[in-house]
């Protein structure tokens, strides 16, 4: 394992928005050709909706210059990798309650908090800023996976 130092920056480039977004890119085209447009398109008002919900609070509490407990900025890059690696997750999982997706989503979420925790201690972050991006990262997930059929899985099995 790498030294510290060097082990959170590169945690934390793994939800950057050069990484994420040609990855959200490549699942929304994925999904307009081999699942459908409504789909396709629900997937980016998910994202861009993450996108644009923190970006309204970090205006939002820098123009007011306000902050609600340590909240001054929430995470963008928690937010962004909740709403892409959780969305990957509802497509390839569906609604799967087999041991194997169980675990499959617990290790999604263990990374998408690796990445708050990378932020916390490089100094980006405070804790509640990481937990306000989540929530807004798993709200896009919970609207996303609400509205994506099931059925519609990649043809693999995990």
């Amino acid at each position: 394992m790498p030294a510290l130092p060097e082990f959170f920056p590169l945690v934390s480039h793994f939800a950057a928005t050069l990484l994420l977004g040609p990855f959200c890119l490549l699942i929304a085209l994925w999904l307009a050709a081999r699942v459908g447009r409504g789909e396709a398109l629900l997937w980016c008002v998910c994202v861009l909706g993450v996108g644009l919900a923190v970006a309204l609070f970090k205006i939002g509490f820098g123009a007011c210059r306000a902050h609600w407990g340590d909240i001054r900025s929430p995470s963008g890059h928690t937010a962004f990798a909740a709403i892409a690696y959780g969305g990957f997750t509802v497509i390839a999982m569906g609604r799967s309650l087999s041991l194997r997706a169980l675990l499959f989503r617990l290790a999604i979420l263990a990374w998408v908090l690796l990445i708050g925790v990378s932020r916390v201690r490089l100094g980006a972050h405070s804790w509640g800023e990481v937990w306000c991006g989540l929530a807004i990262g798993l709200l896009g997930v919970a609207v996303f996976a609400g509205g994506y059929r099931s059925d519609l899985r990649p043809p693999y099995r995990l």
